[in-house]
């Protein structure tokens, strides 16, 4: 059994040294996004379909009601990085291991401007930068047996979610969307380092 703490999870945003590692078994590292879904690889006539199609700030797993789901994994896992271009007032609301209510249900746009429920937020210029008009939040969402991403209508165009699963004897911090003063602390330090 491997346990991670909140700061394990936060040290791997920057350690160098464990970034030339390679992979644990059984950890998996992917993306989604909202590329046009309809470009895709046949492998039954060995032809690409719909290779132009570029609809890209569209793409979404599945809808429910007049919602999207943009993000859903099995654990355990973390969510690494949100990036989005256009953010908007649109919700986005976080579901973790199955629970019934989000962790995290707030304005998109306010997801990349405020942190912890703080007016003003603290300031993470490296986790949480604009760049080129982008917004980035690389703050760790840990998930141990699922989670899933859904955007009300109005959230904007363009995201991805990068992600890492591990193996299934591995154990993540609990998340309920709040962060303690230590885990503050360890984003701070991360901040501080990568600045």
């Amino acid at each position: 059994m491997k346990i991670l703490s909140y700061r394990d999870l936060v040290q791997r945003l920057y350690d160098l040294e464990y970034l030339a590692t390679p992979p644990a078994s059984g950890e998996r590292s992917g993306a989604f996004s909202s590329y046009d879904c309809r470009s895709r690889y046949d492998a039954e006539t060995g032809q690409y379909q719909d290779w132009d199609a570029n609809s890209d700030g569209s793409g979404y797993l599945y809808k429910e009601g007049d919602k999207i789901v943009a993000f859903e994994k099995e654990g355990p896992g973390v969510i690494w990085r949100v990036w989005s271009a256009l953010p908007e007032p649109g919700h986005i609301r976080i579901f973790i291991d199955y629970q019934q209510e989000p962790v995290v249900n707030i304005p998109f746009r306010d997801f990349f401007e405020r942190f912890n429920h703080d007016i003003p937020p603290m300031n993470f210029l490296e986790l949480m930068p604009t760049l080129s008009r982008g917004r980035n939040r690389f703050i760790p969402i840990p998930f141990n047996q699922h989670c899933k991403v859904v955007f009300d209508s109005g959230w904007g165009r363009y995201y991805h979610f990068t992600y890492t699963t591990f193996s299934t004897d591995t154990i993540l911090p609990k998340f309920d969307g709040t962060f303690d003063r230590n885990t503050c602390i360890a984003l701070a330090e991360a901040d501080r380092y990568l600045s």
